[in-house]
């Protein structure tokens, strides 16, 4: 099972967007020390809505399930809620039902080019 790509869709609250970088902030210094098979974790704005777009990338199966784990290390926020996530590659049958509490739409890898 190789690489897997998220795409996760972020609704920030009016007039929060600075509180969730902080908070995002602090999990972005903790993964870099603490998740080497996590390759990519990158928040893009949409400028018109405030809202937020994070694109994920782990090392595979492994990696991911580390970096949930690693998810109950950082404080919760409430200026950001979670409004779709979709997930493209070859999960572990572990990896995805770790997934399911984000109700994700899976898309596994029929062929492609990754280096």
């Amino acid at each position: 099972m190789g690489k897997i790509n998220i795409v996760v869709r972020i609704a920030v609250k009016p007039g929060r967007l600075d509180d969730a970088k902080a908070n995002l902030a602090e999990s972005l210094a903790r993964m870099k020390v603490e998740e080497p098979g996590t390759l990519g974790f990158e928040f893009y704005l949409d400028e018109a809505s405030g809202n937020l777009t994070l694109l994920e990338t782990y090392k595979n199966s492994e990696a991911l399930l580390a970096h949930l784990g690693n998810l109950a290390k950082g404080k919760p926020t409430d200026a950001i809620a979670l409004t779709s996530v979709e997930v493209f590659g070859d999960l572990s049958p572990q990896a995805k039902g770790a997934l399911g509490m984000f109700a994700p739409k899976f898309y596994p890898l029929v062929m492609g080019l990754g280096r």
